[in-house]
């Protein structure tokens, strides 16, 4: 049966508990604590920047562990929004968007556990991560998700959750893994767009705008991808069309940067660049109601 209210809980075996005391299980952990001491987009951070400033400039999302519980809010209001479509959503939900408790339950969980295991193998920036550091990762999550399951329901058969949230992470899951990549990338941009509105702040040091600048440029490269999985999720199209302005003034910011990108290629942030001016000249700019926690205004 299709799922109209998403819930704020997760279901590990026999047991339900809200999603957040999952991320709390695991922050209480040493793996945890070890997290919550990780910062996110180092090789753009300058030395100059302490992690705390860096922090500050970001929110939350530069934290490895506090990057966890704002990707469970994000996949909330996503899943929210194929249950119950915004004004922004013309015509029904496509099967791919129609989602179960169970789907719901797969990808909240995932969600909440996506990173924990860079606790131990590091964060690995999304364009550096290679198929053999996937694999390391996904070993060393099972073996964790494994333990704080366990610490939670000591009689829950934890092998099918585990395999459900690997096949999603590995992409093998025709369903559920497009809508957790179209999460994780909605998460990019909004760091860019974080970025790209603090740049101009007097109060930013020039060296710290440099690192600044090196972080809101990554997230246009994941608007050719965002734009397809529009067509598809309501929350990915409301996303992009609450955020026009400030994406394009992010892709203009990428282009007119690409001498200086060592990465992607001249011809990717051309296509980036044509993808968004075609999605630009189809669609109106949608105005926001109410606090959609994929729109970031904490910053």
């Amino acid at each position: 049966m299709l799922e109209t209210r998403v819930s704020s809980n997760v279901t590990l075996g026999d047991i339900e508990i809200p999603a957040m005391a999952l991320h709390r299980a695991y922050a209480q952990t040493e793996w945890g604590v070890k997290l919550a001491q990780q910062t996110r987009y180092t090789p753009f951070k300058p030395d100059s920047v302490s992690n705390e400033e860096w922090k500050q400039i970001f929110g939350a999302d530069v934290n490895n562990l506090d990057h966890m519980a704002l990707s469970l809010g994000i996949t909330r209001s996503f899943l929210d929004h194929c249950a119950n479509p915004r004004d922004n959503w013309q015509g029904p939900v496509p099967e791919q968007a129609q989602l179960t408790r169970n789907h719901n339950n797969k990808v909240l969980i995932t969600s909440v556990t996506h990173d924990w295991a860079e606790s131990v193998v590091g964060d690995i920036p999304y364009h550096d991560k290679t198929k053999n550091h996937h694999a390391i990762e996904m070993d060393v999550l099972a073996d964790i998700m494994n333990k704080v399951f366990k610490q939670l329901n000591p009689a829950m058969d934890t092998q099918q959750i585990i395999e459900d949230v690997i096949r999603i992470l590995d992409g093998k899951d025709e369903k559920l893994s497009p809508i957790f990549d179209s999460i994780e990338r909605i998460g990019y941009v909004r760091t860019s767009l974080t970025g790209a509105r603090k740049m101009h702040k007097p109060e930013i040091s020039d060296e710290a705008k440099i690192g600044i600048k090196g972080v809101a440029v990554t997230g246009p490269f994941h608007i050719p991808t965002l734009t397809r999985h529009a067509e598809i999720y309501p929350a990915t199209d409301a996303f992009l069309k609450t955020q026009k302005p400030q994406i394009g003034e992010v892709v203009s910011l990428a282009f007119n940067s690409r001498e200086t990108l060592s990465r992607p290629t001249a011809e990717t942030i051309d296509h980036v660049v044509d993808t968004w001016s075609e999605y630009d000249s189809r669609t109106s700019i949608l105005l926001p109601h109410g606090q959609e926690v994929f729109i970031n205004r904490s910053n």
